[in-house]
């Protein structure tokens, strides 16, 4: 669109006159894209022909300070800084997905170890006879703490060993007697046995077998004699029938004699078999019971608050001597609040910075979220 001189006769004033031959004479000059503005001038321009009778209200040169005037000679002379902005504000889009940021926030909590304190008692009473540890000490698994006199339980040991060895005698000798491979009338005649009280039976028990052996043969001789005489018919059945009787009966006798002794001394086997077994265990129940005279560590840790006991003093049994503190990793409890908690997972790592420590000289504590 262009501006005429007959448009001219409309203006009231010459200022307005030049000005308007101004903009005219750069809309001649301009580029063609820039019809959109000529067209935006043209309905300033049959705005303004409604408006010559206002009174002047600008003066004249503020055309020339418009945008209207000043759009047209900016140029963008490359598009390089327009793509770099347009990367960098795609790429921190992106980059929102994958960059991690420290977030912080303050909770009220505890730090404790995640095992509990031990305290050190001694079960049983006695007399100290050493001790082998001293406050502040680090110890392990097994240690040896402190170890008390177990003077009347090593007399019961001894007793219990004592009656073992006897009982083993004992049962090596009936075991020898009842074995059913042995002729307990011949084959025990040359044993020597372990113990005086079976030796003693043996002893009487051939006795015995002899007396019984001798009476046997007597009427073994009488029997024969007879049977010749009853042959002849010179003694009457009723005669030999009872002598015959008498060496039956002795007969029996020396069969039940020896099977008498037999179950005796099978029965005193197995009586004296369970009373061994009861010895044993009693000596396996006090040698457990000697392990309590030895007071050691349950758990690797230090010990503190130790009672300061020394050799020749007395323990009460359930007396506390000390505590025992493990060396375990140590367990936060923190009380999180509503709106952090969406911060925190399982296996997260998190740093812990303590009211008690000056992060600046201690550092931060690493831990893990493991509830």
């Amino acid at each position: 669109m262009e501006l005429s001189q007959e448009d001219s006769s409309t203006f009231s004033s010459l200022s307005q006159w030049f000005a308007f031959n101004t903009l005219n004479k750069y809309l001649q000059c301009s580029a063609p894209r820039l019809s959109r503005f000529k067209m935006a001038v043209a309905n300033e321009l049959n705005n303004l022909q409604f408006n010559l009778n206002m009174p002047q209200l600008l003066p004249d040169t503020f055309l020339n300070n418009t945008t209207h005037l000043y759009l047209p000679h900016v140029k963008a002379r490359s598009m390089l800084l327009y793509g770099l902005v347009l990367m960098a504000v795609v790429g921190a889009a992106v980059a929102a997905f994958f960059v991690e940021v420290d977030v912080s926030f303050a909770s009220a909590g505890v730090v404790r170890s995640a095992a509990e304190k031990t305290e050190i008692r001694s079960l049983i009473s006695g007399r100290v006879v050493r001790v082998q540890v001293r406050e502040n000490q680090a110890v392990r698994v097994g240690d040896t703490l402190l170890t008390l006199a177990p003077d009347v339980l090593e007399e019961k040991l001894r007793l219990s060993r004592f009656q073992q060895t006897e009982r083993q005698q004992l049962v090596a000798d009936l075991a020898f007697l009842t074995s059913p491979n042995q002729d307990s009338s011949e084959a025990l005649g040359n044993k020597s046995f372990r113990t005086s009280l079976y030796a003693q039976q043996y002893n009487q028990f051939q006795a015995q077998l002899q007396e019984n052996a001798v009476r046997r043969k007597k009427v073994e001789k009488e029997l024969k004699a007879d049977t010749y005489l009853h042959n002849e018919k010179v003694i009457a059945t009723r005669e030999f029938d009872a002598k015959q009787a008498e060496y039956d009966q002795l007969q029996e006798e020396y069969r039940l004699l020896i099977q008498r002794q037999i179950s005796q001394w099978e029965a005193d086997l197995n009586a004296h078999r369970l009373y061994l077994m009861q010895l044993r265990a009693e000596e396996a129940q006090l040698r457990k019971e000697r392990e309590l005279y030895t007071l050691r560590a349950t758990v690797a840790g230090t010990v503190q608050q130790w009672a300061g006991q020394y050799e020749g003093s007395f323990v009460q049994a359930g007396e506390a001597l000390g505590v025992l503190s493990p060396d375990s990793a140590l367990l936060v409890e923190c009380y999180v609040k509503p709106a952090d908690m969406g911060l925190l997972k399982v296996n997260q790592k998190v740093l812990f910075q303590l009211d008690a420590l000056n992060y600046r000289e201690w550092g931060l504590a690493r831990g893990v979220v493991v509830v």
